[in-house]
């Protein structure tokens, strides 16, 4: 997030996304074992609408038969012209990469973006 919010990173989405982040985030269940607060769903909604690029989310994949919701990733991934797609679902990374597209989790980015940094670091707490 704190990369996003300083422009170091650029973040892609589309209407499907960001209305299913939405509906998950406000599960009962997913806010208490996360402890997340209305304020704080607010708060990444208004980052999307004033940050993120939008992409249509209209092109159509079939990749990921077991979780069919995963397709409308992948497909914002290759609108967008992703250069990695970030995920800690287990569907998404058991395919490593995408149409060219590498998927990897939030550590391995992290990794890979202090590598290329020159290793200025940064904190996540």
């Amino acid at each position: 997030m704190a990369l996003w919010e300083e422009n170091s990173i650029k973040v892609v989405v589309s209407d499907g996304i960001v209305e299913e982040i939405t509906r998950v985030l406000q599960r009962p269940y997913f806010r208490r074992k996360r402890n997340i607060t209305e304020d704080q769903i607010a708060r990444l909604i208004e980052l999307f609408r004033s940050l993120a690029t939008w992409v249509p989310g209209t092109t159509k994949i079939d990749a990921v038969r077991d979780d069919p919701h995963d397709n409308k990733i992948l497909a914002c991934a290759v609108e967008g012209r992703a250069d990695y797609l970030i995920s800690g679902d287990d569907h998404l990374l058991s395919l490593q990469i995408y149409e060219g597209i590498p998927i990897i989790s939030a550590a391995v980015f992290l990794t890979i973006y202090e590598q290329r940094s020159g290793g200025a670091g940064f904190g996540i707490t």
